[in-house]
């Protein structure tokens, strides 16, 4: 099967006694050897792989392989990951390092592929990664409603101010409030008052744009910051507009069989020079000050 050319032999032992999955290959891409660890893995019988060409059912047809494979000839090392069909059919990630085979006369014969299989190893990564990214959303969210936290706002919004303080854009932060959410939880139980602080989620949600970005800063106070409001008045509409909401929306919340009326308090205020983010959300709290009740808008 190895040949009588005693280099060839040792070639053989050398390729049989590695771990790494280990397939040589002649200058047409046909199987020539598979060491044990290859079978092993895969599945495959040696009388399965022997002359068998590699890109007819070892390797996707789009495989990375091919192209490191085309280095290799070209008398190149080559190292790069690719996928590789077991015997069932299962998808295996590969690293590979290809390397050229040259004859007697110097020219390259073939290739050997010596690769590490990492699928597990990929698995495994992603799933930290998503993970990582489960944790970060969980620290910069408000676990009932989902909004951005306190975190999330100053972290999300960290650019935007920068970009207004440095181009003189007219930014607006707009504070609400819940008032009595305390009292509704006392007198009403858990889970009105978890519906009233997510009505106020579902209508920031629903009139901010898409550009904006709402957060849940305490148990009762949200925060909408707006994004080139272009005038102070701009603000104050933006402002107006959030307050009819609310009205609308415990309007719904009372003719579907709500007891208790909620009131909001909404306050708007523009960046001024050298305003800190916080320092900005501060004076708009203040602002906070014309409650919001079942019946006073129309």
């Amino acid at each position: 099967m190895h040949g009588s050319d005693p280099a060839e032999a040792r070639l053989y032992g050398v390729l049989g006694a590695l771990s790494a999955l280990t397939v040589q290959l002649d200058t047409g891409g046909n199987i020539t050897y598979a060491n044990d660890a290859f079978l092993d893995a895969t599945g495959w019988a040696r009388a399965e792989v022997l002359g068998a060409e590699w890109s007819d059912g070892f390797v996707p047809a789009t495989c990375e392989t091919r192209a490191l494979i085309v280095e290799a000839l070209a008398g190149r090392t080559a190292r790069g990951n690719g996928e590789l069909f077991t015997r069932h059919g299962d998808l295996r990630r590969v690293a590979w390092e290809v390397v050229g085979l040259r004859d007697s006369a110097g020219h390259v014969s073939g290739v050997v592929c010596i690769g590490r299989d990492v699928t597990d190893e990929r698995r495994v990564a992603l799933e930290r990664m998503r993970l990582a990214r489960e944790l970060a959303t969980r620290v910069d969210r408000d676990a009932l409603t989902g909004l951005l936290n306190r975190h999330g706002f100053f972290r999300e919004t960290a650019h935007a101010v920068r970009v207004a303080a440095r181009t003189r854009r007219v930014d607006a932060m707009l504070c609400v409030r819940l008032e009595g959410l305390a009292a509704i939880y006392a007198a009403h139980g858990a889970a009105e008052g978890d519906d009233a602080v997510c009505g106020v989620a579902e209508v920031l949600r629903a009139v901010v744009r898409d550009s904006d970005v709402v957060a849940r800063l305490d148990a009762d106070m949200f925060v909408v910051y707006a994004v080139g409001t272009g005038t102070p008045q701009h603000g104050a509409a933006a402002a107006a507009r959030v307050r009819a909401a609310f009205e609308r929306h415990d309007a719904r919340a009372r003719a579907g069989g709500r007891t208790f009326d909620v009131t909001y308090v909404v306050g708007v205020a523009e960046r001024e020079p050298g305003d800190a983010a916080e320092a900005w959300l501060a004076r708009a709290a203040m602002a906070a000050t014309v409650p919001v009740r079942a019946g006073e808008l129309a």
